[in-house]
């Protein structure tokens, strides 16, 4: 990158079209590394492979990274949160090893990861379920069975925004 600035600041040894298309690379480049490093990262715990890609590639597709795992046996759920920063994590109820609520639950107990947003999205529309969901720290659930995969992509992107507005880095 130095050289590269370099090579652009030698004006008087370099051509105006070579300089010209260097200065734009070289913006395009700094452009493109302020848009990733803005892009947020949505934890995706999922273990119905069909649903889990799907809803990973319509969150890629609204620009989120995603790090998607079918369950948290393994240890495959603390590698995620310690991969890098997570911004919001999706996870649904029935899962083996570990039940949605129940991770739910431990996340919001551990002051590193008590404040990332949490959505449900689930197949169960038990009341009982829902509330306690709430009741243990998720801001959104969503009911498969009542969503169309673009009603879910509009409601988990308008939460989103507006949880990272309140959550700004």
């Amino acid at each position: 990158m130095k050289r590269l600035i370099s090579f652009i600041s030698t004006k008087d040894k370099t051509p105006d079209g070579v300089h010209h298309k260097l200065q734009k690379a070289l913006k395009e480049y700094e452009r493109n590394k302020i848009a990733a490093s803005s892009q947020r990262t949505i934890l995706l715990i999922e273990d119905e492979d069909s649903l889990r890609k799907l809803y990973a590639d319509i969150l890629r597709s609204k620009d989120y990274k995603v790090i998607d795992i079918s369950d948290v046996s393994d240890n495959k759920l603390e590698n995620a949160l310690e991969s890098g920063r997570i911004d919001a994590i999706i996870s649904g109820i029935m899962q083996p090893y570990k039940d949605g609520l129940q991770v739910l639950k431990e996340l919001k107990a551990d002051d590193r990861y008590k404040a990332i947003p949490y959505i449900i999205s689930s197949s169960l529309s038990n009341e009982r379920i829902i509330k306690e969901s709430f009741n243990s720290g998720a801001e959104l659930y969503l009911i498969h069975s009542q969503e169309t995969p673009d009603s879910w992509v509009i409601k988990v992107d308008d939460f989103l925004k507006k949880s990272f507005g309140r959550n700004s880095k």
